[in-house]
């Protein structure tokens, strides 16, 4: 039985990411960071708050990598 796991970032890129291909085996990567800004409300003030800033390295390869770099 074959099992994936899916996992969707929704933030900013730190940078612009970075394509490339490995030593190795020649096979395409794409390294990027991307960002997630948390916030809550705050009932006293009506407003948003920023409450932290959580950070992702990501690594894709092969066609996803292609498709990452051009985006």
């Amino acid at each position: 039985m074959n099992k994936k796991n899916n996992v969707s970032i929704i933030g900013n890129l730190g940078k612009d990411p970075e394509y490339g291909q490995s030593k190795t085996k020649g096979q395409p990567y794409c390294r990027m960071s991307i960002c997630v800004n948390n916030s809550k409300f705050n009932r006293d003030t009506g407003n948003y708050e920023q409450t932290d800033t959580l950070w992702f390295n990501v690594i894709c390869f092969d066609n996803l990598a292609q498709n990452a770099a051009n985006y």
